[in-house]
Parts: C-alpha cells; structure tokens; sequence
C-alpha cells in the first residue's frame, strides 16, 4: 500500500502527484496520503506552489483551491469565539442559495455533515453528535465517526456521478490531546480535486479540535483510486516534486 507523510498541504500533494504520474495508467490504487505535525502551525502551505496551481486551474476552467476546500468545510462562516450553532445556522441559511450551483445539486460534504442526509426537520447533524458524544466522555472510537455517502441516494448505475467522492470521516483521538482526521475516498481525483480536498479536512479538523478540546495533530487521506486526470498539465508540478 503505498503512502506519503508530509508536514505541509503542498508537499503532500506534490508527492501524490509524483506517484501517479509514475504510474503506467496515471493512477495509485490505496494510496494513503499524511499530513502530520499540524499541532501549532499554521504554515501549511508552499504559496508559490499554492499559486501556480490555482493560476493552473483558472486556466483550465476547474474551480480554485477554495472552492474545494469550502465544500468540505467553509472556513470563512467560522468564527472560533461563537458558539458552533452559529456555524450550523449561517451555512444552513446559505443552502438555498449553495444549492443552486449545479455542481451542489446533490449536497455538498459539508451539508452531509451537519443535516445528513439532506436539509429537512428530519436530518441528522453528525458533526454535533460526534462532539457532544466526546464531550460526554464518549471514546469508542466507532461513535466518533461521519458518513457521506447515503446509499438510497447515491448508489446509482450511472457511469459518472460525480458527488460524493469522499465517503466516510473519522475524528480519532490520539496521544491524549491531539486529534487525526482521516477521510476514505473511493475514488479521489488528484489535479481537479485533491489539494483543495486535503485543505479543507486539514481546517475542517482544526474546528472540531477546537470543539472537542483537541489539538488536531494529522490529517489521513486514503485514496482506493488515486488518479491524476490531467498528466500533461500537471507535469510542471512533478518536476518540482522531482527537484524535492
């Protein structure tokens, strides 16, 4: 199974990209993808490496790292000194709106996680339960846990779907007070996707660390297809993996 640990957002991407792009079909099967040592820091990220990719997606018409990252987990509704209902409320009163961009039609990933499996009277904020549970001195680890995917709604015969590629998050406490974020992607799209999809984990874990009294500590990526769509555009950025 192969894996890469970085310390940075940027250089895990770049070493995922390195690996695919080696690869006779131009995808890694099981690839698990660290990014450790958050505690403390908040330089993540390589900017001139976050820079030409995002000037790389403009240009290819593909949404930016934000955009991405903001699906996962909309970093700029957050405010850490709020109680996070208010969180909760903000993005739910934005839904209506967010779901007229045809690429939200289906939910967003932060939509599945606070008003699962759609937003009714009905859903299930999970993100909340996982917090109130460890709060209460919950630690069996299988309660500490989220899903994506909603298998009357997703589980389709179409060739392409799309949304949802992440199906399933773990908030795994570790070494006392830190915390591990770790996502399964059945199939996680590396130019496209998979940058802004590392961000926004990493951000999403800052805020539930800053919940559940935890100090988020890694993030764990687990890729069953890890596949670089785009091999010729990506090629600057391998060669600035390669000069690693």
């Amino acid at each position: 199974m192969p894996e890469v640990t970085s310390n940075t957002i940027s250089g895990a991407w770049l070493s995922a990209l390195r690996l695919a792009s080696a690869a006779p079909r131009k995808e890694v099967s099981n690839l698990v993808v660290n990014i450790d040592g958050l505690g403390g820091t908040d330089d993540l990220e390589d900017r001139k490496v976050r820079n030409a990719f995002d000037a790389s997606l403009g240009a290819n018409d593909d949404f930016s790292i934000a955009t991405v990252s903001n699906t996962i987990f909309p970093a700029s509704l957050w405010r850490p000194n709020s109680p996070r209902a208010v969180l909760f409320s903000r993005y739910l009163k934005l839904w209506p709106r967010l779901k007229d961009v045809k690429q939200n039609r289906r939910g967003t990933y932060f939509q599945r996680l606070i008003s699962y499996p759609d937003v009714s009277e009905t859903s299930f904020n999970q993100l909340e339960f996982v917090i109130s549970a460890y709060r209460r001195g919950i630690r069996r680890r299988s309660a500490l846990q989220c899903s994506i995917l909603a298998p009357s709604r997703d589980l389709n015969a179409t060739p392409f779907q799309g949304f949802p590629c992440m199906q399933q998050l773990a908030f795994i406490p570790e070494d006392g007070d830190g915390l591990r974020i770790t996502a399964l992607y059945p199939m996680q799209y590396l130019w496209a996707r998979a940058y802004g999809n590392y961000l926004g984990l990493v951000r999403l874990g800052r805020f539930m660390g800053s919940e559940m009294g935890l100090e988020l500590r890694g993030v764990t990526c687990i890729a069953l297809v890890a596949k670089l769509e785009q091999p010729k555009l990506a090629i600057p950025f391998v060669e600035m993996a390669n000069a690693v």
